[in-house]
């Protein structure tokens, strides 16, 4: 069967499925017990494989089930000779698997690993059109344990985003409960001070990302930059000239605006894109 645009492809512990193919007792529909990455596929390939590997791996232990990442690696490939060579979006969803009641998971180690192939030939190039932000109205609340990785609790981002309306060019910037900048939505942020590249701090909340780790290496072996990984409140932006969002899918976002601040520089930001197609 052909893969229309927008059209998926579902593997389930390396069968391929149809939709709904979980079970309702599958503890990620329960607890959100479980990670996620999403991944890039540029022409059958994806970028940056063994870094989103290595945080899906992290995340598993955090939650304390076992990942075979050879299992993982098996149904990609399977995945990637199905699709071809076409474009889009991949998520690999790994939870753990029907267990006990209730919420303690006792000795169920066992995962269920689900991908899920999206066509998508619109994402060309590693740099996308600017966005605006808007700072969220509730923050997010620090957890040290559950920072870094994606796990699939997003409930923290759902309160704090509650009731707000955006527009197709909008992204909400989310703060900590102590008022220090995070990130967006699906985005980490980065800004400049005339020469100097800042990003936030994740060690208590937020996403590590992969594309946060490749620019903050660009940056610096490329660039010549040092990136400063702090913790500090909106009035930073203030005295930043250029500021832009990253992601492994898109890859490099420039932010035209925060609130009532404006940009018009996104020379870095063209810059680190450019440089990006060394790693693909």
């Amino acid at each position: 069967m052909d893969i229309d645009e927008g059209g998926e492809v579902l593997l389930l512990n390396g069968v391929e499925v149809e939709n709904r193919c979980l079970s309702v007792n599958n503890r990620a529909f329960l607890y959100g017990d479980g990670v996620f990455e999403t991944l890039r596929i540029v022409v059958g390939k994806i970028p940056f494989l063994s870094q989103h590997l290595q945080r899906l791996q992290r995340g598993s232990a955090v939650l304390g089930f076992r990942l075979e990442i050879a299992l993982v690696s098996q149904y990609l490939a399977a995945i990637q000779q199905r699709i071809g060579g076409r474009s889009g979006v991949l998520k690999i969803h790994v939870s753990r698997s029907v267990g006990v009641r209730g919420s303690y998971s006792y000795n169920n180690n066992n995962a269920d690993i689900l991908l899920q192939f999206t066509q998508n030939s619109s994402l060309k190039g590693w740099i996308q059109n600017p966005v605006s932000l808007k700072t969220a109205p509730g923050a997010l609340t620090k957890n040290a344990s559950l920072s870094g990785i994606k796990h699939l609790s997003r409930l923290d981002y759902i309160v704090a985003s509650k009731n707000i309306t955006l527009k197709a060019d909008e992204e909400l910037l989310f703060l900590d409960d102590s008022g220090n900048i995070v990130e967006t939505m699906h985005h980490n942020i980065f800004w400049l001070i005339r020469s100097e590249l800042f990003t936030p701090d994740v060690s208590m909340v937020g996403v590590k990302g992969v594309m946060r780790e490749r620019i903050i290496e660009i940056a610096k072996q490329e660039l010549g930059v040092r990136t400063q990984i702090v913790s500090c409140p909106m009035e930073q932006f203030e005295f930043a000239g250029e500021v832009f969002l990253t992601n492994a899918v898109r890859g490099v976002v420039p932010v035209a605006g925060i609130n009532q601040l404006a940009y018009s520089e996104h020379s870095f930001a063209e810059r680190a894109a450019n440089l990006l197609q060394m790693y693909c």
